[in-house]
């Protein structure tokens, strides 16, 4: 059940927040926490045991570091909490990886089954290990139920974003909700929704039917694009959904995506695009490492570390380590080469680092090196320039890509804003008419056609 399936919008949803709203406040985290956990375990019941083992361990280990002990038996603690929950990331994202690599290194070719990949392992470890790092330096104290929500909430356990336990904890334990909040929170959600179900989904039919590799240089770079359009609009979607959830609850989750699409630079567009990622990243180990007030050979060493981490962070494979070291050498590039201050057309700009985002999305997307090996070769000129296939589908997906292109940008945003400072009733009455025709026509797409789960979902 993810949040853009008929059985959330129709049932789940509108359970929760009915019960929600009737019962007094100092019941509603029990309930959230209650139906969180049916949440998770609605699809996959293996899962929530993973997850109930996390949060019982980690809550454990948190109650060991706010203790009165010395700071060596504290360090350790820490140290400790950290490897195990790197341990069971690992153990459950990476053990194919590593049998894969021994087998092909002795000549043995294996095809080791993974064990299942509990949804959003990735994203519950790194919030645990926040957690950890925040009590070992004495921060934070959580109870049982604040840091179970923290963990597990709904609207956040598969895909973020990532928080401190010290942003949610107030929220935990005070927060209101007004009509006006209400209403902002119920406009995003079906804003994300229709993210997910008119755009995402849509340009992943164009971005499949091309296959995985194309068969022209047009059908390459189309998929390409598609595939562009597609990411954006199915992460940052999903994060509208879970932030206009959390403001029909009272919560102020943090914004994880800034137009990424209009960057200038690889740097910029790591501090558009999921941010919160890269916010714990920059705190818990760049910082660490030293960060850029060091030496040259130092920085450049501290870029590659965070970026060769936030490649095996996203997936198990060849295919994201090549992907992350490719953004971090680029970084490195910039930073050492002084780019971002350099007097360049903005326009130049805006074209290259586009151009290296997409290159780098071809070995996120690609299930292998081979096909990312096959991929590129598409795109610059082995095979036909364009056939029949691609030609079709460029008429069939041509005005949604522009749509998107369109959509990637803050121009709807600030003609919403401009209408409503002039004419705030006419603004509210076309919001309203837009969630409504937003929610029926994204009802019908659901009904018509099989739910498709989010991209980062499996991460």
């Amino acid at each position: 059940m993810g949040l853009g399936s008929i059985i959330f919008l129709y049932g789940f949803c509108p359970a929760f927040f009915l019960i929600y709203y009737l019962l007094p406040k100092r019941f509603r985290n029990a309930a959230l926490l209650l139906f969180s956990l049916a949440f998770y375990a609605w699809g996959d019941p293996y899962c929530i045991c993973v997850l109930t083992l996390s949060v019982v361990v980690n809550f454990l280990l948190g109650r060991l570091l706010s203790g009165d002990r010395s700071a060596g038996t504290r360090k350790c603690i820490f140290v400790a909490g950290c490897c195990l929950n790197i341990l069971l990331l690992g153990v459950f994202k990476y053990t194919g990886l590593v049998f894969q690599t021994v087998c092909s290194a002795i000549g043995i070719e294996l095809t080791t089954p993974m064990l299942p990949l509990p949804m959003g392992i990735s994203f519950y470890t790194f919030q645990a290990v926040s957690f950890l790092a925040d009590a070992y330096r004495r921060r934070i104290k959580a109870g049982p139920v604040g840091f179970s929500l923290y963990m597990m909430m709904f609207p956040r356990v598969m895909q973020g974003p990532l928080m401190r336990y010290e942003d949610l904890a107030p929220q935990l334990d005070a927060r209101t909700v007004d009509a006006e909040r209400m209403a902002g929170g119920i406009f995003r959600f079906i804003i994300g929704l229709a993210k997910k179900v008119l755009i995402a989904d849509v340009l992943g039919t164009a971005s499949a039917g091309l296959g995985a590799v194309p068969d022209t240089v047009a059908g390459a770079w189309l998929g390409l694009a598609a595939y562009t359009l597609q990411l954006y609009f199915d992460f940052s979607g999903y994060t509208d959904m879970a932030l206009g959830l959390g403001g029909m609850m009272g919560f102020s989750f943090p914004e994880n995506f800034r137009y990424p699409y209009c960057s200038r630079s690889i740097s910029d567009f790591w501090r558009r695009w999921h941010i919160t990622l890269g916010a714990w990243f920059r705190d818990y180990v760049y910082f660490p490492l030293g960060g850029s007030r060091t030496t040259k050979p130092k920085l450049v060493r501290n870029l590659l570390v965070v970026w060769l981490l936030t490649g095996l962070w996203h997936g198990a494979g060849w295919t994201f380590i090549i992907w992350g070291l490719f953004h971090g050498v680029v970084i490195c590039i910039e930073k050492l080469a002084g780019l971002e201050k350099r007097k360049i057309p903005s326009a130049v700009r805006h074209i290259v680092c586009m151009l290296l985002v997409m290159l780098g999305w071809v070995p996120f997307r690609s299930a292998g090196v081979g096909e990312m090996s096959a991929y590129f070769a598409r795109m610059f000129g082995a095979g036909a320039a364009v056939d029949s296939a691609a030609l079709l589908y460029l008429h069939d997906y041509l005005p949604l890509i522009l749509i998107a292109a369109v959509g990637c940008t803050p121009l709807v945003s600030k003609l919403c804003s401009r209408l409503g400072e002039k004419r705030p009733t006419l603004a509210g009455a076309l919001r309203c008419a837009a969630a409504v025709l937003l929610l029926l026509l994204c009802t019908v797409f659901l009904v018509n056609s099989t739910y498709q789960p989010q991209l980062y979902a499996r991460f």
